[in-house]
This record gives structure tokens, C-alpha cells and sequence, in this order.
């Protein structure tokens, strides 16, 4: 069945529809069930809601103006799910409350929501190309939250420009999915992931140029949704950029996470390419690449754990835990990738199959042990500690 939605007059000011005081409409609106309503969606408002059922809306064009812990399109509860084709979203929603902008993404331009972390409660929304933009702080791009929650975004173009507005995040055991799109941050991380949430991005542009911020890609541990999370991004880019002399293009607070990047151009401007730092307990971080050129410094505190991964023809030119915090630090190089320092570093493990993979550049790597099966190499710059 199709039906035309028509919003009432109290929205006509916040949803810019043909049809929205008069005229033919521009969109279209069928659904499968309940009604889409404009009201509570998880811990904010949302102007379209659904609460069941699913919904399919073509070229919707929508206009928030600094209206508080709103949100545009929102489904919230296991089963539901909405469908966007080509939407303009534009919204200077502010936020109440950093937490729960951060953790339930209230103020959100597009949410999927779930109640709990541990049981599935999430609704879905998936975007099909069409424009998100935010200009407000704490107002995200687009943002799940809540096992079983799913947001996916498509040929999408996401920028957000408010501080600790990110362009896509993930919390409570939610997962989201980009693909084709172009997402940018310029006053905060470009994609987030909170507790054991999953996030995958596949052939799109990441920007995040926060000039002040110490993170690119934040991952971090909530202790009310514990439980790891997995990052995986394949071709497409990322470019990071910071002022900040702790900046760092990945940053994992507190958690235990598996970072996969294959194939991504992947242009780094600070100093850092990874952080693990201790939030409670320390990280656990294991960070797969695979053709992947990698740059910057790795650092890890002395709570913390980083296995680094290098298969299919990787690069890393960087340092490993410069300050030799007490770390633990593993290396792993295929015959085909390889590591160039560039300072004196120190790890726990080594793994390599080719020694010649390992090029020192005047600086010495200090070691505790070859795993077992590596090859055993033999340098003036390899030194045990």
C-alpha cells in the first residue's frame, strides 16, 4: 500500500516537504505497518518515528533549526526499520546531555535505537545516497545504538561540523555499515565506536581534520556495555589531520577491539597512527593489515596490549613504543610486508619471515623474544631487553 506522508502543521516549520503547506508532494512514504508519528524515540524526539513495522521514503528533504535532543528520522525496537532513497537532512538539533548524544545518539540527524546493550532492541535505517548534514555539537551524522540496532549508509554524503559530532558512531552493541560514501568531521572524530559494537566501512572517504582533538577514529569502553568491538575498513581513504601533538589517527580508550584495514590510502599528518590507553583497564588492541602502507608512531601505555599484523605486501614506517612504557607490544611481518623505523622502539614479540623486511634506518628495535616458527635474525640494531 502507498500512502503519502503529510506531516502536521507543528512540523511544517522543522520538514520541508512539497505538500507541507500546500503543493504536490516530493516524497513518498509506504509502510508496511504503524504509522511513522512525530515524537519520543529513544531518549530524545525524532520528527519521523517508527516504532514497528517498516517504512520505505523517497526524497524527503529535512530541516531542523536548533531545536533540542531532536533527531530526524528515528526507529527504535527489534523488526523495525526505515528506508530512506535520496534524502536531504539538514539539522542544527542541539543536544541536553553529552552522554546521551554520546552513548543513545539523541540529537542524531538519523538513529537506530535499542534500550539495552545485552538483548536485541534495535531498530534499522538504511540510506540510499542523498545528503546528511549537522552543524550543531553532539549532533551526529548517523548513529546506532542498542543490540541489534543497525544503521547503513550507502553513496551517502555525511559532513558534520559541530564539536563531538561525528559523521558516523556505533555504541551499546550497535553496528553500522558504510559503503560508497563520503563522510566528514572537522571539529571531532570522524567515526566512533563505543563498547562491543561493530563498524564497517567499505570504499569511502573519511575526513577528519579537528584541528585541536587528539583522535581520528575513537574506540573506547563503557562499563555499562562491555564487550569488544571490531573496526573494518577496506579500500577508500582516510585522511587525518590535527594540530594537537598527541594526536593520533586511531585511539582506543579501555577496550579490546580488532582494527582491519585493507587496501585504504590512508594519509596521516600527525605524528601517531595508534594510541592504546588505559580507561579503567587497559586496551587490547590487535590491528590487522593487509596491503595496507601504514604511517605514524604506535604507543601503548603499560596496561595495555597492541598485536600488530603486516600480511599481503603492508608497509609500517613508524615507531613502536618509543618511551618503552612496559607495554606489550607484538610484531608480526609476512615475507611480503615490511616495518622501516623511524626511532628507537621496543616490543615484546617478534615475528618476522623475511629479516630483510625489517629496515632499521640507523635506529636499533629492542625485543624480549621470537615467536616460535619466526625466522631468527641477527642485527647490531636488533637488540634483546
Amino acid at each position: 500500500m502507498l500512502l503519502k506522508f503529510r506531516p502536521p502543521l507543528a512540523v511544517c516549520g522543522l520538514l520541508l516537504l512539497a505538500g507541507c503547506g500546500g503543493g504536490g508532494d516530493s516524497s513518498s512514504d509506504s509502510s508496511t505497518s504503524t504509522d511513522p508519528y512525530d515524537g519520543t524515540c529513544g531518549v530524545g524526539t525524532a520528527v519521523y518515528a517508527l516504532a514497528s513495522g517498516s517504512t520505505t521514503v523517497t526524497s524527503p528533504i529535512f530541516t531542523i533549526t536548533s531545536e533540542a535532543d531532536r533527531t530526524a528520522f528515528c526507529a527504535m525496537n527489534s523488526g523495525t526499520s526505515i528506508t530512506l532513497v535520496s534524502p536531504t537532512i539538514t539539522s542544527s538539533a542541539t543536544s541536553s546531555s553529552a552522554t546521551n548524544s554520546n552513548l543513545y545518539g539523541m540529537s542524531a540527524a538519523v538513529l537506530a535505537y535499542g534500550s539495552s546493550s545485552t538483548s536485541t532492541s534495535g531498530g534499522a535505517v538504511t540510506v540510499s545516497g542523498g545528503t546528511v548534514i549537522t552543524t550543531s555539537d553532539y549532533a551526529n551524522g548517523i548513529f546506532a545504538s542498542g543490540k541489534g540496532s543497525s544503521v547503513t549508509a550507502s553513496s551517502t554524503d555525511i559532513t558534520t561540523s559541530g564539536s563531538y559530532a561525528h559523521a558516523v558512531e556505533a555504541a551499546h552493541s550497535g553496528s553500522a555499515t558504510v559503503t560508497s560514501a563520503t563522510l566528514t568531521s572537522t571539529a571531532a572524530e570522524v567515526a566512533v565506536l563505543e563498547g562491543a559494537s561493530t563498524m564497517t566501512i567499505v570504499g569511502s572517504d573519511l575526513t577528519s581534520t579537528n584541528t585541536t582533538d587528539n583522535r581520528g577514529i575513537h574506540i573506547y569502553a563503557n562499563p555499562v556495555s562491555s564487550g569488544a568491538s571490531t573496526l573494518t575498513m577496506t579500500n577508500g581513504s582516510y585522511l587525518w589531520s590535527s594540530s594537537s601533538t598527541t594526536a593520533s589517527a586511531f585511539y582506543v580508550y579501555g577496550q579490546t577491539t580488532t582494527i582491519n584495514l585493507t587496501n585504504v590510502t590512508l594519509t596521516n599528518t600527525t605524528a601517531l597512527l595508534l594510541t592504546a590507553a588505559t580507561y579503567s583497564v587497559g586496551s587490547n588492541v590487535t590491528l590487522n593489515a593487509s596491503n595496507q602502507d601504514l604511517a605514524g608512531g604506535i604507543v601503548a601505555d603499560s596496561s595495555s596490549t597492541i598485536a600488530l599484523s603486516l600480511t599481503s605486501a603492508s608497509s609500517l614506517s613508524g615507531a613502536l613504543n618509543t618511551a618503552n612504557s612496559g607495554a606489550t607490544i607484538d610484531l608480526a611481518l609476512d615475507s611480503t610486508s615490511s616495518l622501516t623505523l623511524t626511532a628507537n622502539s621496543y616490543i615484546n614479540e617478534l615475528d618476522v619471515a623475511d629479516c630483510s623486511k625489517v629496515i632499521y634506518a640507523g635506529h636499533t628495535l629492542f625485543y624480549k623474544s621470537f615467536a616460535i616458527g619466526s625466522a631468527i635474525c641477527s642485527s647490531s640494531n636488533l637488540q634483546p631487553y
